[in-house]
């Protein structure tokens, strides 16, 4: 009987756990912090690419190409980046 109840509890926690799970990834934003990401923001932006380049050639600037352009390294800078 007492092992009957354990896998009762543990089959409501799981289903509890995708509901939960399905519920945050339903949502159309979701917040993480301070910030708050729209569901209509892109994870990925093809507007940073570099169409021009083929991804066999150079894949570092097929895919950061465009976004590489223009986000230029201040001239006084020899380094730049979020640790500088």
């Amino acid at each position: 009987m007492k092992r009957k109840g354990g896998i009762c509890l543990f089959s409501f926690g799981i289903a509890l756990i995708i509901t939960l799970n399905l519920v945050a990834l339903g949502s159309s934003e979701t917040s993480m912090g301070n910030t708050t990401i729209s569901g209509y923001e892109k994870a990925f932006d093809p507007g940073c690419m570099n169409l021009s380049v083929k991804p066999d050639d150079d894949f570092y600037e097929h895919v950061n190409g465009a976004w590489i352009k223009s986000h230029l390294m201040p001239a006084d800078k020899s380094q730049y980046g979020e640790m500088k």
